[in-house]
C-alpha cells in the first residue's frame, strides 16, 4: 500500500461510499531529487496521429520495465502562431533518482531507441535531456478560488 500523507487529501467526498477523502499517492508528488528523463520527438502532420499511438504504447510499454513511476506526454506547440508543418510530442519520464534513469540508460534504452528507429526511420528527429528537480512550491488553496486552477 502506498504512503499517504495529510497534503495528499483532496478536499471531495467520494460519492455512494464512506471514504471521507480521495488520497493521492505519495509517488505522484515530486520531490527534491527526482528526475525527469524527457524525450522530445518531431514527426510530420500527415505522420502524426500514427506515430502518437506508437508513442503511447512505446511509453507504456518503458514504464513497465520498473525505472520510471509516472509519465505525461505533451504536445509542443508555438507561441508565435506560426503553421509549421511538424509536431514536437514531449515526454517526460518521472524517476526517484538520476541512478534510475542511468541504470535504464545502460540497460535498455538502446533496444528501445532502435525499435523506434525502424519503424520511424529518418522520419523521426529525436532528442533527450534530464531535469533534476531542485525546488517545487504548490500555489496556495486560494488560487484555485480564482479559477486558475482546477
Amino acid at each position: 500500500k502506498p504512503q499517504m500523507c495529510i497534503r495528499d487529501r483532496y478536499q471531495r467526498r467520494v460519492r455512494g461510499t464512506k471514504q471521507r477523502y480521495l488520497k493521492k499517492p505519495m509517488s505522484s508528488i515530486p520531490t527534491k531529487g527526482s528526475v525527469v528523463y524527457e524525450v522530445t520527438s518531431t514527426i510530420s502532420k500527415a505522420d502524426s496521429a500514427a506515430f502518437y499511438a506508437s508513442l503511447v504504447k512505446h511509453a507504456d510499454q518503458l514504464l513497465k520495465l520498473g525505472y520510471f513511476f509516472m509519465r505525461d506526454i505533451h504536445v509542443l506547440e508555438s507561441l508565435d502562431n506560426s503553421a509549421a508543418e511538424t509536431v514536437s510530442y514531449v515526454v517526460h519520464y518521472r524517476a526517484r533518482s538520476k541512478e534510475n534513469v542511468e541504470e535504464y540508460l545502460k540497460k535498455d534504452a538502446e533496444r528501445f531507441r532502435e525499435e523506434f528507429k525502424r519503424e520511424w526511420g529518418d522520419k523521426l528527429v529525436a532528442s533527450r535531456r534530464l531535469l533534476t528537480l531542485q525546488d517545487s512550491e504548490r500555489a496556495p488553496a486560494s488560487a484555485s478560488s480564482l479559477g486558475y486552477i482546477h
